[in-house]
């Protein structure tokens, strides 16, 4: 584990410098392991209650590609509901105008969850042309091609003349 490893070099750097001011427990006291264990539980009363309130504002603006794409995040990453999460995903790209963090989100998705590399491409491809200026969304797009080693793709670069940095 990363945290022992840790542990051991500050051991090491320690009895290296001769300081044996502070014993090992004392020093175990000062910093925090790197993790948290989660019950796998989730039907925390906050998760149900989140659920809720997404649910009735989506009622009122079943439309708003935010607040589809939000709840999609929500039920990827904190209940893990993958097969709703892509439902809304999918309702939060299909609203006009096109959000370009919309199709980013779902691209994320599509890649890490599904494995769907092809669909994922679309999607950040979406996500530039609904923001063509936007570094971030090229950001993402280029990530996902360094992370996939994408060799049959195409990355749409602009002339140095019009790249703002």
């Amino acid at each position: 584990m990363l945290w022992n490893v840790i542990l051991q070099e500050a051991s090491t750097w320690q009895k290296e410098l001769g300081t044996h001011v502070l014993d090992h427990e004392t020093m175990l006291q000062f910093v925090a392991p790197m993790s948290v264990q989660l019950e796998e539980d989730h039907q925390y009363e906050e998760y149900v209650k989140t659920r809720l309130y997404y649910r009735e504002h989506l009622n009122k603006e079943p439309y708003n590609s935010l607040l589809l794409s939000n709840f999609a995040q929500f039920l990827y990453l904190v209940i893990h509901d993958f097969d709703e999460a892509e439902e809304y995903f999918k309702l939060s790209v299909m609203v006009e105008p096109p959000d370009a963090e919309a199709f980013s989100r779902y691209a994320d998705f599509l890649w890490l969850v599904k494995n769907d590399l092809w669909a994922a491409e679309q999607r950040y491809e979406q996500a530039l042309e609904a923001d063509p200026g936007n570094n971030y969304y090229a950001s993402r797009y280029a990530n996902f091609l360094w992370s996939t080693g994408g060799k049959d793709t195409y990355f749409p670069l602009e002339s140095s003349d019009n790249l703002q940095l």
